[in-house]
């Protein structure tokens, strides 16, 4: 009886300090939409790796491997390949440049989350992997690759990479031009190195669509996790001024 009264007034705490604190109103609507679309994105995650593990060949797989397969050239398959490395090679050089200026620059929080998002998705990218077992796609590939193939890593990492980039971009700045920028050149890479992928002939077009989604969901969920311990302290910090007084 005792702990549903202190749930009960639990509720009433968080529904008084959600009307007086407009900021306390915005990161709790986050909260919500973030939990509401990591569910979704799950959803589809799940959908994507029960069909693959059950052998299930995607359609739109062979049409869309047959259209780009059809744009080789020795100009583009050099193009691919600078790509593809911008989403490994560069994405590694560049993880480690931010996080050693985070560091240096005392941005303790930042490099914290930064470090959960960037260098523990490609940890988690590595497990999807052993677990699900997909082949490579055996379409004379240009480049070689020993490893499974779904989630894509190239892909997921480097939506994970440049997200939290444009993130940090809005973080620093509240410069929403500068923002804007920053998220458009970002998309824009992220889909070329998706491509890039299936063009050297090393991935599905569902294992850059799982890499996404991958992706996405880690990066929300840290995001979340963030948001959800500011919201906390928030409430804390807020309600002690109410007993207090």
């Amino acid at each position: 009886m005792k702990r549903k009264q202190k749930t009960i007034l639990l509720f009433h705490e968080i529904e008084s300090f959600l009307f007086k604190s407009n900021v306390g109103l915005i990161l709790f609507l986050e909260i919500v939409c973030g939990i509401l679309f990591t569910a979704f994105a799950l959803l589809i995650f799940a959908k994507l790796s029960d069909s693959i593990l059950e052998n299930q060949r995607f359609l739109f797989d062979s049409t869309i491997m047959q259209f780009i397969l059809g744009f080789r050239s020795s100009s583009m398959t050099n193009v691919m390949i600078v790509l593809s490395i911008i989403g490994s090679t560069g994405i590694i050089f560049g993880s480690v440049v931010i996080l050693v200026f985070l560091l240096l620059t005392r941005h303790w929080r930042e490099s914290v989350i930064y470090s959960a998002i960037v260098l523990m998705g490609a940890g988690l990218n590595a497990l999807l992997k052993l677990l699900i077992q997909r082949p490579r796609p055996g379409l004379s590939p240009l480049v070689t690759e020993t490893d499974f193939s779904f989630p894509s890593g190239h892909s997921m990492d480097s939506l994970i990479f440049f997200l939290t980039i444009a993130y940090f971009t809005f973080h620093f700045t509240r410069n929403r031009r500068v923002t804007v920028a920053v998220s458009v050149i970002s998309i824009v890479l992220i889909f070329l190195i998706g491509v890039s992928r299936v063009y050297l002939g090393v991935h599905y077009p569902s294992d850059i669509l799982g890499g996404y989604v991958a992706g996405i969901i880690w990066f929300v969920a840290i995001i979340l996790l963030d948001r959800t311990f500011i919201f906390y302290k928030l409430f804390k910090e807020t309600n002690a001024k109410r007993i207090t007084l």
